[in-house]
């Protein structure tokens, strides 16, 4: 079996902005799979997930990847792993953006002062 985490340096970005994600790839020992497509998923408007893009695990089944907000509300992400003869496929976490079409100033009402 194989376990897939992700995560983003930013869930809150402004729309338009690079969000960069990190994972790891995993067997069942804990080692890391290298040497691996991971897709990166955004969900279609039905419960498919489509990919945005791909990348590929280091020698510790390390991945990076970077993507632009693209509309404000909140967007799911997840990463895929479709296995191989060695290896069990597997799904990371999903993250939720939630990206806002203007940069955070304050509380209405409040001064930033």
């Amino acid at each position: 079996t194989t376990t897939l985490t992700l995560s983003a340096n930013n869930l809150h970005p402004t729309v338009g902005t690079d969000v960069e994600l990190t994972g790891r790839l995993v067997d069942s020992s804990g080692k890391g799979v290298p040497g691996v497509t991971i897709t990166i998923e955004a969900p279609d408007y039905g419960t498919d997930f489509l990919p945005l893009l791909t990348t590929t695990t280091d020698g510790d089944g390390r991945f990076s990847a970077t993507i632009s907000t693209w509309e404000s509300g909140s967007v799911p992400v997840r990463a895929m792993f479709e296995g191989t003869e060695k290896y069990l496929a597997s799904n990371s976490n999903t993250l939720m953006f939630y990206a806002s079409d203007k940069k955070a100033t304050g509380s209405p009402g409040t001064s930033l002062n």
